[in-house]
């Protein structure tokens, strides 16, 4: 099945291929992203090991020069004008450790040298955010569709249908259940679970009894429930009460 092309059973092509990159990159493999004009290797930084690391810069080298790519907003903390994805040259760095410390830390002490990005470095920093992995990735440059590492081939995506793949995701979110919990005080309360086509289980804690036609006042918490149903002496979490007429959500970082 071509891209394009589309599947009573899987879906359409594309669509695959994004959500196969979407695993490659939760597992912490590289991801080959093209478009019309361009073709490249992504690998996020959060979790390199240093034997990673020297296999990613073998398959670039030696015409293909690695670099790091980071957010603009990255970009301004280190104190560059990011207005855009960034490209920093990896120059004299070769541990893993040293290539997080400039993708995570406040202000690496070291000169940073800006490269060009290419085309599909947005949709690249996208497809991270996606994966739930840190906006930061090893670049190479100029790759080829169908790239094989140890004879294992790379899974290849379209840059342009991974923002049609979180379009997707989110039109996709629907109810599973909803079940009614007391909280702590006796305010009345409804846990409300949903399903998202990225494979997340978002919670909606309503308390009282809002009214829905119009805005509500809403806390976002990581991934914890505690401090919102158990009582102070059980709690184990530092959480504090949502307030009555308010909706609680819960879902995994993104």
């Amino acid at each position: 099945m071509r891209v394009g092309e589309a599947s009573a059973l899987f879906g359409a092509a594309g669509q695959i291929a994004v959500e196969r990159g979407l695993n490659e990159f939760r597992a912490g493999r590289p991801v080959v992203l093209t478009s019309a004009r361009e073709c490249a290797l992504f690998l996020p930084v959060d979790g390199l090991s240093d034997d990673a690391f020297a296999a990613f810069k073998r398959t670039c080298a030696p015409e293909r020069r690695p670099y790091l790519l980071v957010t603009g907003r990255r970009a301004r903390a280190l104190g560059l004008d990011g207005r855009g994805p960034t490209g920093l040259a990896l120059g004299d760095l070769h541990s893993a450790e040293a290539i997080f410390s400039l993708a995570a830390e406040r202000r690496p002490e070291r000169h940073l040298d800006v490269v060009p990005v290419g085309g599909n470095a947005a949709a690249a920093i996208e497809l991270a955010k996606l994966a739930h992995r840190l906006p930061a990735l090893l670049v190479g440059p100029e790759a080829k569709p169908g790239l094989q590492i140890d004879g294992l081939s790379l899974v290849t995506a379209a840059a342009d249908e991974i923002s049609m793949f979180r379009r997707n995701a989110s039109v996709s979110v629907a109810v599973v259940t909803e079940a009614k919990i007391p909280l702590h005080g006796g305010f009345p309360a409804r846990f409300v679970v949903f399903r998202d086509g990225l494979g997340g289980s978002p919670v909606a804690v309503i308390v009282g009894r809002p009214d829905l036609t119009g805005p509500v006042a809403v806390r976002l918490h990581s991934a914890c429930l505690t401090g919102d149903f158990a009582s102070p002496p059980t709690a184990r979490s530092t959480c504090h009460a949502t307030p009555p007429g308010a909706s609680m959500c819960s879902a995994p970082p993104r």
